[in-house]
Parts: structure tokens; C-alpha cells; sequence
């Protein structure tokens, strides 16, 4: 996921380890799943800030660098289907959505 400068951003590991690149700074507080490659999706809050979330395969949505605690619509335990992670542009009272693999859009707030 680039910033704003489109030289500088963050990776994610299939582990939910969150690496930065170029100006980005060092990323902390992550969810991490140590030899488990359940992280499926990584973004940033919003222009010029460098905390956001990771998605996990079940729909889960945890911040780092400090972004705020989520609350989910959709959560699918046991089931690896969440693939896509985004923000909602009107807001309308949400964060952002995750896309599962069926098609289904669940938001965050």
C-alpha cells in the first residue's frame, strides 16, 4: 500500500507482519500469526498518515500504528474468504469494507 508520495509505503507478510519501504515510518502494533499465512490484505487511514489495518482471512480488521479499534459487520470463523480490504469513500458512519471471496461486502466502522 503506497502513500501519498507513491515512493513510500507498507507490505504485509502472509503473516501479518507489516513492513515499510522508502520515507514510510517503521510500522508497530500489528497483528501477527506466527508461521500461520492467514494475512490477506493491508491499507492506510487516509492522505498523508501512516497508521491503517490488516485484513486476516476471517474478516478481521486490526489496526497499526495506532489507527482505531474496529468494530465489524461480518466475521467468518474457521472460513478463509475475506480477500480484499478498502475504505468507503461517502463514510456514511463507516470506516472501510472487506470483500470475501462470495462477493459479500462487510463494513467496518
Amino acid at each position: 500500500m503506497a502513500l501519498t508520495d507513491d515512493v513510500s509505503g507498507y507490505t504485509l507478510d502472509g503473516y501479518g507482519g507489516v513492513h515499510a519501504f522508502g520515507n514510510a515510518p517503521p510500522p508497530y502494533g500489528w497483528a501477527y500469526w506466527s508461521g500461520w499465512d492467514i494475512a490477506r490484505a493491508v491499507i492506510v487511514t487516509a492522505y498523508c498518515t501512516c497508521n491503517g489495518y490488516t485484513l486476516d482471512g476471517f474478516g478481521g480488521v486490526h489496526p497499526f500504528n495506532g489507527a482505531q479499534s474496529v468494530t465489524m459487520s461480518g466475521y467468518w470463523p474457521n472460513q478463509d474468504i475475506a480477500k480484499g480490504l478498502g475504505f468507503d469513500p461517502g463514510f456514511n458512519g463507516r470506516i472501510g469494507e472487506v470483500a470475501t471471496a462470495f462477493g459479500v461486502i462487510a463494513t467496518f466502522r
